[in-house]
């Protein structure tokens, strides 16, 4: 037997319009939200990278490191760092050791803005879904995987919510197959 349930919270509160859903809309995941962004040269990604990893937005299915728009005129020199708005929040997070260091790997300083970023249902983890949906104080417990068969004990007041959860529970184990 073994216990699947590793997830890592959002750092971005899900649409208040989806609590008590009972059928499964995935529109209604849809939000934009905006995180601090930074512009760094091709050949100094992987030692920034390196540097600021722990900093860097972790949201399923999204790269923290992106291509720029294709408006943008350095969008063939340079990638796009995105940050986690709990770590960083502007340009004044970075210590002078910090700017030290990007100016040293061609980051002009002056790159760093808020991004405007869409997420959708995808970018959400089960555990992120089920508590923005069931009602407070509800949420559901663990649950197992053995093969193909999950077991999960609901209690009767979440009965009313057992297709929308088994449909996130069928999609989960899907992916982790």
């Amino acid at each position: 037997m073994s216990d699947k349930s590793v997830s890592t919270k959002s750092p971005f509160s899900l649409p208040t319009n989806i609590k008590g859903m009972k059928v499964l809309d995935r529109d209604a995941f849809t939000l934009s939200v905006n995180v601090t962004g930074m512009k760094v040269p091709v050949q100094s990604v992987a030692v920034v990278r390196q540097r600021y990893k722990h900093l860097l937005l972790k949201v399923p299915k999204l790269q923290p490191i992106a291509e720029l728009r294709d408006d943008d005129v350095n969008r063939n020199t340079h990638r796009l760092f995105l940050f986690s708005p709990s770590q960083v929040q502007q340009a004044g997070a970075f210590t002078e050791g910090d700017r030290t260091f990007l100016s040293k790997n061609g980051v002009d300083l002056a790159s760093i803005e808020q991004h405007s970023v869409k997420l959708g249902y995808d970018n959400f983890s089960y555990d992120d879904v089920l508590d923005a949906i069931l009602p407070a104080q509800n949420a559901v417990g663990g649950y197992s995987i053995i093969g193909h068969i999950a077991h999960l004990n609901l209690r009767d007041n979440l009965l009313d919510y057992k297709h929308i959860i088994g449909c996130f529970l069928l999609l989960f184990v899907y992916l982790l197959l």
